[in-house]
C-alpha cells in the first residue's frame, strides 16, 4: 500500500513542483537568509570601522605634501643630470667619428706613400 502511495504521489507533477519549489526556497533561506548568519554583522561592523577611523592630522599631510615636492625636485634634477649628461655623450661621441675619419685619411696617405717607395 506504501508502494501504491508512493507511485500515485510520484505520478502527481503537480505534487513533485510543489515539493522542488519548497525545496529550493527552504535551501535558499538556510543559504542567504538564515537568522544566525553574521554576514550583516559583519559588513555593519566594517561600515562602523570606516566611520570611526581618524584622518590625518593636518600636520602629517604637511609632511607628506613636503616629502612628496622633494621627491619631485630630486627627480628633476636627475633628469636635468640626464639631459646634460647626453649631450656631453653626444659631443664625444661626434668628437671620436670626426677622429676615426682622420685616422682613416692619414693611414690612406701612409699606404699611399708605401706603395710609391
Amino acid at each position: 500500500m506504501a508502494e501504491n502511495m508512493i507511485t500515485q504521489f510520484a505520478e502527481n507533477k503537480w505534487a513533485l513542483s510543489g515539493i522542488a519549489f519548497a525545496l529550493g526556497l527552504l535551501v535558499g533561506w538556510v543559504v542567504w537568509g538564515a537568522p544566525w548568519s553574521s554576514d550583516e554583522d559583519d559588513v555593519e561592523d566594517d561600515r562602523d570601522d570606516e566611520r570611526q577611523s581618524p584622518a590625518l592630522p593636518p600636520a602629517k599631510i604637511d609632511e607628506i605634501e613636503k616629502a612628496l615636492s622633494d621627491t619631485k625636485a630630486l627627480i628633476e634634477k636627475a633628469a636635468a643630470q640626464d639631459e646634460a649628461l647626453e649631450e656631453e655623450l653626444n659631443r664625444v661621441d661626434e668628437a671620436v667619428k670626426r677622429a676615426n675619419g682622420r685616422l682613416k685619411l692619414i693611414l690612406k696617405s701612409v699606404e699611399r706613400a708605401k706603395d710609391a717607395d
